[in-house]
C-alpha cells in the first residue's frame, strides 16, 4: 500500500504520482484509492488518459467520496495495511483528518471489504462526468467526460428525471437540448451509457453575474519574426520647389584707353576679356578690339555652361576720361550673346560729363541656358565729336547665373 499526497497548487513535480504508475505497470496493485477522480490528474484531459492507462494495466480507480459512507470515513488510516493490491492518494487536506479515523476500525474494514468483494466501481467503461457548459441563448448543454458511448449508441441524458433530446455525442462529449423555461437553480443531471451503467451530475442554471474586475497584465512576449517585405506603395505627390541657391556671377572686363570711334567712322565691335574676348596686342583697342561675337570659328566662342540656368541682372560700369580732347556725348551698348546669338539682355552707357563714371543694367530682361551653351559679352560704341576721338579709360560688366 502507498499513500500519494497531492498538493492543490501544481508543484513542477509529481513523484509519488509517478511511482505510482510504475508500480501499476509491474502488477504491484489492482486498485487505486482516490479521494475524487477529478483529482486525480491536473486537468480532464489527463484525468481521462490517466484512467484509461491504469484500466489497460489491470487497475481499477474507487472515488472513496462516491462511496456514501460518514463524512469521518471517508479517509483511510495512516498505518499501512498488509495489502499489496492497494493504492492510495489522498489531497492534502484530507490528511488532516488520518488521526481521526485511527479508531474507525470497523468503518475501515467494512471499507476494505467492499473493495475486494463488490463490483468495482468505476472501471474504464464506466460513464464519468466531468464537466458541464450551458449556453443559454442557444438553450444547450454541453457534457464532458468519458465512456459516454462505449458500443458506440446513443446514450440517455436526463435533467431531474426528465430525458433530453441529443443534438450529438462521443464517446467523451454530449450536447443536448435544455428544457424551456428552466429556473435558476441547481438540478441533477444523468447520464446512462450504452452499458446501462450511470452517472450523476450536479449542473447550476442561473444568471451571469457580474463581469469580475480585470487581472493584471501579462509580461511582454518574445518578437515574432520579421515579416516578408511588402509592395512599394504609391509614388508621392510631387513636393514644393525648394529654394534657389546662391547664383554664380560671371565678369568681364576691358582697359587701356580704347578710343570711340568718330562720327563719320562705322561702330566698332569688341568683346570682355572674360566674356569671350580675347587681348589684343595693340592697347590701344583694349575695348573695341575687334572681336566679332558671332564668330563661330572657336576664337571667340565664349564661355561654356558647365550646367544649366538663367542669366539674368546684366550690370555694366564704364570710366571716361576727356584729356585734351573735347567734351561730346558718346555711348556704349553692352549685349549678352548665347552661342553666337545675340539676346535681349542688354543696355546703354550714355556719356555725357567730362571725366565721368556711367553705369547701366538690365534687371528684367532674362536668357535660359543649358549645359555646354556658350555665353559672351560683346560691346558697340560710337560718338559724336569731330576730329579727335575721346578716350575710354576702362569697362566692366557682370551678370548672374542662377
Amino acid at each position: 500500500m502507498a499513500l500519494g499526497v497531492h498538493r492543490g497548487s501544481r508543484p513542477p513535480r509529481r513523484p509519488l504520482f509517478e511511482q505510482m504508475k510504475r508500480d501499476a505497470a509491474l502488477r504491484k496493485f489492482e486498485r487505486l484509492l482516490v479521494w475524487k477522480v477529478s483529482r486525480l490528474a491536473r486537468d480532464m484531459r489527463e484525468v481521462i488518459a490517466t484512467v484509461y492507462e491504469l484500466a489497460d494495466l489491470g487497475v481499477t480507480v474507487v472515488p472513496i467520496k462516491s462511496l456514501g459512507m460518514p463524512q469521518k470515513a471517508q479517509t483511510w488510516p495512516h498505518p499501512p495495511l498488509h495489502c499489496p493490491s492497494i493504492a492510495l492518494i489522498f489531497p492534502v487536506a484530507q490528511t488532516r483528518r488520518i488521526p481521526k479515523v485511527l479508531n474507525q476500525v470497523r468503518i475501515t474494514s467494512l471499507l476494505i471489504a467492499s473493495m475486494f468483494l463488490a463490483v468495482p466501481i468505476w472501471s474504464a467503461t464506466t460513464p464519468l462526468i466531468l464537466s458541464t457548459i450551458v449556453n443559454n441563448s442557444t438553450h444547450q448543454i454541453t457534457i464532458t467526460g468519458g465512456s459516454f458511448s462505449p458500443a458506440g449508441t446513443a446514450p440517455t441524458v436526463a435533467l431531474d428525471n426528465t430525458t433530453l433530446v441529443l443534438v450529438s455525442f462521443t464517446n467523451q462529449t454530449v450536447l443536448a437540448k435544455l428544457l424551456t423555461g428552466l429556473k435558476a437553480g441547481s438540478y441533477r443531471l444523468s447520464l446512462t451509457n450504452s452499458n446501462n451503467q450511470t452517472a450523476t451530475f450536479t449542473v447550476t442554471i442561473g444568471a451571469v453575474g457580474p463581469t469580475g474586475p480585470q487581472g493584471p497584465i501579462g509580461p511582454q512576449g518574445p518578437a515574432g519574426p520579421a515579416g516578408v517585405q511588402g509592395p512599394p506603395g504609391p509614388t508621392g505627390a510631387q513636393g514644393p520647389p525648394g529654394a534657389p541657391g546662391s547664383p554664380a556671377i560671371l565678369s568681364g572686363s576691358c582697359w587701356f584707353g580704347a578710343t570711340f570711334p568718330g562720327p563719320s567712322s562705322p561702330p566698332v565691335h569688341g568683346l570682355f576679356v572674360g566674356l569671350g574676348g580675347t587681348v589684343n596686342p595693340n592697347p590701344d583697342f583694349g575695348c573695341f578690339n575687334g572681336n566679332n561675337p558671332a564668330d563661330t570659328t572657336g576664337i571667340n566662342a565664349g564661355v561654356p555652361m558647365p550646367s544649366p540656368g538663367v542669366l539674368k541682372n546684366l550690370t555694366v560700369v564704364g570710366y571716361y576720361n576727356r584729356g585734351t580732347n573735347p567734351s561730346c556725348p558718346a555711348s556704349v551698348q553692352v549685349q549678352v550673346w548665347v552661342n553666337s546669338i545675340a539676346t535681349n539682355l542688354a543696355c546703354t552707357a550714355d556719356f555725357t560729363i567730362v571725366d565721368q563714371k556711367t553705369s547701366c543694367s538690365d534687371l528684367v530682361d532674362t536668357v535660359i541656358v543649358t549645359t555646354q551653351d556658350t555665353v559672351s559679352a560683346a560691346m558697340t560704341g560710337t560718338d559724336t565729336c569731330p576730329g579727335s576721338p575721346p578716350s575710354l579709360t576702362s569697362m566692366t560688366v557682370s551678370l548672374e547665373k542662377q
